[in-house]
């Protein structure tokens, strides 16, 4: 179910950055057409809008509000908006649970 949910989002992924998050808090970048690379001790998935954007921090509320419309009747698993205020990215992004 966790890698159907993840193909699931892939095409809506374009201008966002896909990481896993460990137990410990750490975030590891994840290659979007290389799914098999996600840990399996991945606690869940955090989508931030990608440095290409150029936007800064409290900037990124619209794009992620968008994206979260674009996967609530996508993504069956439990999904929140939060902020992040410390590295490897900064402002608001989307949370996704593992099942």
């Amino acid at each position: 179910m966790w890698d159907e949910t993840v193909v699931k989002i892939l095409p809506y992924l374009k201008g966002f950055t896909l990481w896993e998050v460990n137990e410990r808090r750490e975030y590891e970048k994840i290659d979007p057409t290389d799914i098999k690379s996600i840990s399996e001790n991945v606690c869940y998935l955090a989508i931030s809008c990608a440095k290409e954007r150029e936007l800064l921090p409290y900037n990124t509320g619209g794009p992620i509000e968008e994206l979260l419309d674009s996967l609530s009747g996508v993504v069956g698993n439990d999904i929140f908006r939060q902020i992040n205020r410390g590295g490897p990215f900064f402002g608001e992004y989307l949370r996704i649970e593992k099942a």
